[in-house]
């Protein structure tokens, strides 16, 4: 990201943060709004993403989709838009020399959700070749001091083709086709979640394995070759995300709009390289050791098997 980014404040409220990347060819414009599924009551399920469909049917200037989409695609650039839990972006990305000014703080809480006493079993028949099974536990918002060292201990179980995950559970032991760990993070709570597409019959085994993967790494600190090459994947993966001009901003409107400050590349890979394996570790503990709460989805006709695999 060549160059300082700087924060506006517009006079209708809105906040505005720009990035000059002269030595891009392409420019990108980002709006986000605090709004988003977690939200919405059951009454109003499903609004945000409505809404977000329905700025693309027409607008006063353009009354049709095919003259919005014309406006943007007929210089050769890109628009689109995606909801989330906690926020609604609308972004397009175009030649340089086709941008045109804007014709972009948070919104309303959600609801904390209440805490998990237990770890629980829902499980959905289906008569499927494969089981889709999603296992998770709470974790840290995006504003918890120690997000960077859960985003590491997350690399290192089930993030890529060298993750503990998929080397032990699909190429070790055959046990998974898919597998792969993930974080989701909001205001005030977040999850680690682990998801595995398998043959039924191994189902249950291969969930009791995941948490044999968990409970290593709360009882084993990484090895610093570990350590080593989760940090760089980490620091890597940010700076391809910002090679274009829609990732700055994207990476810019997020920070602002939900962290309310910006950092730097060089600030986040600072915070990224001090992390130790015994900080890992703490946060393994910390969080691996939450109630665990396991969705599957397979032809299976009772749920005995994976209630034993989590201990619920």
């Amino acid at each position: 990201m060549s160059g300082p980014h700087h924060v506006h404040a517009l006079a209708g409220g809105a906040t505005l943060v720009t990035a000059a990347m002269p030595e891009r060819l392409s420019a990108s414009v980002v709006l986000m709004f605090g709004g988003g599924s977690r939200l919405e009551d059951e009454r109003l399920a499903g609004v945000s993403h409505f809404i977000e469909h329905l700025f693309f049917k027409g607008t006063r200037r353009r009354p049709s989709s095919k003259e919005i989409a014309d406006a943007i695609e007929g210089v050769g650039g890109f628009i689109n838009a995606s909801t989330d839990k906690e926020l609604t972006a609308y972004w397009t990305r175009v030649p340089a020399e086709h941008l045109l000014p804007a014709e972009l703080d948070g919104g309303p809480s959600p609801a904390t959700p209440p805490a998990l006493d237990a770890s629980r079993v829902v499980m959905r028949r289906r008569r499927t070749e494969q089981a889709h099974i999603c296992m998770g536990v709470r974790a840290y918002s995006y504003l918890h001091p120690d997000r960077y060292v859960l985003d590491l201990l997350n690399t290192v179980l089930g993030e890529g083709m060298s993750s503990r995950l998929f080397l032990n559970i699909r190429e070790r032991l055959g046990l998974a086709y898919d597998v792969h760990s993930f974080t989701q993070k909001h205001r005030d709570t977040g999850l680690l979640g682990v998801y595995l597409g398998v043959e039924p019959k191994k189902a249950a085994q291969a969930v009791a394995a995941v948490m044999g993967e968990m409970r290593v790494a709360r009882e084993q600190e990484l090895t610093d070759e570990e350590l080593y090459r989760a940090k760089e994947f980490t620091k890597g993966r940010l700076r391809l995300e910002l090679e274009t001009t829609n990732g700055v901003a994207f990476w810019l409107t997020y920070q602002q709009l939900l962290m309310g400050a910006i950092k730097t590349i060089d600030e986040e890979v600072a915070l990224v390289d001090v992390i130790t394996a015994q900080d890992v570790r703490r946060v393994a503990n910390d969080v691996l050791g939450g109630p665990m709460q396991l969705a599957v989805i397979g032809p299976f006709a009772k749920d005995t098997s994976f209630r034993l695999a989590i201990g619920a």
